[in-house]
């Protein structure tokens, strides 16, 4: 199929003021243009003896369905975050030049790594909303080893590290125990954040995502097709499912997402 052409945001609506019963100036402009969803095929297959199925069905036939489906979801995320673009594939967040990357205060950015520290959060949270963004940035994205560093830093109190909690993180107050939540901003932990990138010597580095997810688009041709053979490995007595969708990906306004990346 050719796709869909969406439409997007390129910049701030030019304005004017004019008096009345003037005509409207040709300077007053809406900054769109527009991306492209092109249905790109994600598929998997599995093959699965015929004695299994036909010791425990419906059982594994279920079994097999459910894994494909959350696998499913977990690797067109994962192309969402990292995907390389191109014919077949959808470009990643990561990979869209666009987006602001490494905005952090330099004083945590060193040769081999880049410490996250407490005061660029806000600093990330301003980039975003200059971006020009009129809505705000709605989650940060990340690992769930950065997020509990980051619940967990404290300052270092007489050499201890026992001080005040450092990042602004919501708390429960009575608890004291972490929301996640931080400059008021939602936090999404998930594994499919890399953690493999690499700045000189440092390697298996990690990324920090801030953004309007709003002007994240995902396009679905259709639900996942689930289908089975047993024509495929007839000769080895096996039975072959497989799962394929297509979808495809696209930002809005890229100045909309900060990324903070080779982090220690």
């Amino acid at each position: 199929p050719g796709g869909v052409d969406y439409p997007k945001e390129q910049g701030i609506t030019t304005l004017s003021r004019t008096a009345a019963n003037q005509t409207v100036p040709t300077t007053w402009k809406i900054a769109r243009g527009s991306v492209k969803l092109t249905p790109k095929e994600i598929s998997g297959l599995i093959a699965v003896p015929n004695s299994l199925i036909k010791w425990s069905a419906p059982a594994v036939e279920g079994i097999i369905r459910r894994a494909f489906v959350m696998d499913l979801a977990v690797a067109q995320d994962q192309e969402y975050m990292t995907g390389s673009g191109g014919t077949g594939s959808v470009k990643g967040l990561l990979n869209d030049p666009r987006t602001t990357p490494n905005p952090a205060t330099k004083s945590g950015w060193a040769t081999n790594g880049n410490a996250f520290r407490a005061t660029d959060v806000a600093l990330i949270v301003a980039l975003e909303e200059s971006a020009p963004d009129r809505e705000g940035g709605t989650a940060w994205v990340m690992t769930p080893n950065r997020w509990a560093s980051i619940t967990n830093f404290q300052a270092d109190q007489g050499g201890s590290a026992l001080g005040a909690f450092m990042f602004p993180v919501t708390r429960d107050q009575l608890s004291g125990l972490p929301s996640k939540v931080m400059q008021n901003v939602q936090v999404i932990t998930s594994t499919i954040v890399p953690e493999d990138r690499t700045k000189g010597s440092g390697t298996a580095l990690g990324v920090l995502v801030y953004g309007n997810f709003r002007k994240c688009v995902i396009g679905r041709l259709g639900a996942i097709e689930l289908s089975m053979s047993t024509d495929f490995l007839y000769g080895s007595n096996q039975t072959a499912f497989r799962a394929t969708a297509y979808d495809d990906m696209a930002l809005l306004q890229e100045e909309c997402f900060v990324v903070a990346d080779q982090l220690l």
